[in-house]
């Protein structure tokens, strides 16, 4: 009997701490990313309900753009941000966060397939 409630209580250990999955973004962090010709510094602002505001030097025409974001299990982060009032121009970043979850680097492409790499490191 007690080998069965041990493993009940194994059972249960175990689908409480797959519950509780949870990282918290939220906060400024600041970087750049790499285009052909420079690298342009960026600012993204990671907000309640996965939300986020994008600043960078390199928008034409914007102050900001707003987006989302998705964090997995296995601390892989995708962005996509659309530019304001138009369907088709958009901005992606994919990248993994290091395992303190404050640093973050990876692949940036945009609508038009150009892309280069990224990082950001959260400010405190």
């Amino acid at each position: 009997m007690k080998l069965i409630l041990f493993a009940m209580g194994l059972v249960s250990f175990v689908v409480y701490r797959a519950g509780k999955f949870e990282i918290n973004l939220q906060g400024t962090w600041k970087g750049s990313y790499k285009t052909i010709e420079k690298m342009v510094d960026v600012k993204i602002i990671f907000g309640q309900y996965n939300r986020i505001e994008l600043y960078s030097s390199g928008i034409k025409n914007a102050g900001k753009v707003t987006g989302s974001y998705t964090v997995s299990n296995s601390n892989e982060i995708a962005i996509t941000c659309k530019w304001p009032g138009e369907d088709s121009i958009f901005f992606t970043m994919n990248g993994r966060l290091n395992p303190q979850k404050n640093f973050v680097d990876g692949d940036w492409e945009l609508h038009d397939h150009s892309g280069g790499n990224f990082y950001l490191q959260k400010q405190f």
